[in-house]
């Protein structure tokens, strides 16, 4: 079912005559829409020419004042734009089509509408009689569908200003949304962009320290891209990866990060600064002094174990072993809640990594 503020407003009228009137013989009219005249026949619309003379005539009727008149069927076609008020019995029964003018909004001339009674027919009497429309009969009818037509004409107007209001809020609201949404891919690219230049600039650094050309793989970027990570963190597991795949990768003149050894490497709960006191510094700097030693070995590609280690720390492996022993919960302690430290010796000091694997097995 179609609304009626769909209808242009002399649509709406047109459609509903026959049910406020029922047993018209003829509807006709003139309206102007968009700044034209158009002539309604009963069945289509048909362009008029303002400069014809039939349109001249057209054009003098629609400045008529009237509400309403009586009027011969040959009233758009006559030539006269007058209406004799004054009728004698004849003429009475001749004037048998109802003429509305209802004021056009946009351009301030009436639209008229002609509507052809049967003639000798009284639709409005019970089981339409065949008594001829008196004149009292013809003024009240005309006052009272003047009266139903202007307001309901009116009524359309105003609901399609409403619905034009209610589409262009629709409109603008649309508009509003495609410009924040543009704008939060705008911020999201840019967020994005800043990230990875952040993990270039932090690459760049570990490359620096580690003496050799880093790069970080696409599949590393989205991967470190789709999460949350302080800065510290993500340091913290860029330089383990990079320590870990210069291991597989020590035959290559750089190094490429790939997704496969990006693991978090932050701490258990208490920050690193918490264990950093006099009962744990002389163990935590012996496990660096290790770390250290098993960094410099990859770096010259050195297969990492306690007998190099020891080499390049200028002591004996017992004199490596026995130091690991005497600190060994002192290490579980640290290893436990430092899992991003010492990677190295973790999996290549033979000592350690028993405690280490004790520390994940328990």
């Amino acid at each position: 079912m179609r609304l009626s503020l769909t209808y242009h407003p002399s649509d709406f009228l047109l459609n509903r005559f026959q049910d406020w009137v029922p047993g018209l013989t003829r509807l006709e009219a003139l309206i102007t829409r968009d700044n034209k005249l158009y002539f309604f026949d009963g069945e289509s619309f048909t362009a008029l020419s303002v400069n014809s003379p039939n349109g001249i005539h057209l054009i003098k009727l629609r400045n008529r004042k009237s509400r309403y008149a009586w009027v011969r069927a040959d009233f758009f076609s006559s030539g006269t734009s007058q209406v004799n008020t004054q009728l004698g019995l004849e003429s009475e029964l001749d004037h048998f089509c109802l003429a509305l003018f209802i004021p056009n909004n946009q351009d301030q001339q009436s639209d008229i509408y002609l509507l052809e009674f049967p003639k000798h027919v009284n639709p409005f009497r019970m089981r339409n009689s065949t008594i001829n429309l008196t004149t009292e009969d013809k003024e009240q009818i005309g006052a009272l569908l003047y009266s139903v037509c202007s307001s309901e004409y009116q009524r359309q107007i105003q609901d399609r200003k409403l619905m034009e209001l209610f589409s262009s809020g629709q409109e603008n609201l649309k508009k509003e949304l495609e410009q924040t949404q543009r704008e939060l891919n705008e911020l999201k690219a840019g967020i994005e962009a800043e990230k990875r230049e952040k993990l270039v600039l932090i690459v760049n650094e570990i490359a620096v320290e580690m003496g050799i050309p880093c790069h970080l793989s696409e599949a590393a970027t989205e991967k470190l891209m789709s999460e949350k990570w302080t800065d510290q963190t993500l340091k913290r597991t860029l330089t383990h990866a990079a320590e870990l795949e210069r291991v597989t990768q020590f035959m290559k003149p750089s190094i490429t990060i790939s997704g496969s050894f990006l693991e978090k490497q932050e701490s258990k709960g208490t920050p690193d600064s918490s264990f950093v006191s006099s009962k744990y510094d002389k163990t935590i700097a012996l496990l660096d002094k290790y770390e250290s030693a098993a960094m410099e070995l990859t770096k010259e590609q050195i297969p990492v174990n306690g007998k190099h280690i020891a080499e390049r720390l200028q002591v004996t492996p017992p004199a490596l072993t026995d130091a690991v022993k005497k600190s060994t919960m002192k290490i579980k302690i640290l290893l436990e809640n430092h899992t991003e430290r010492w990677p190295l010796i973790r999996q290549y000091l033979k000592p350690v990594h028993r405690i280490d694997a004790r520390s994940l097995s328990a």
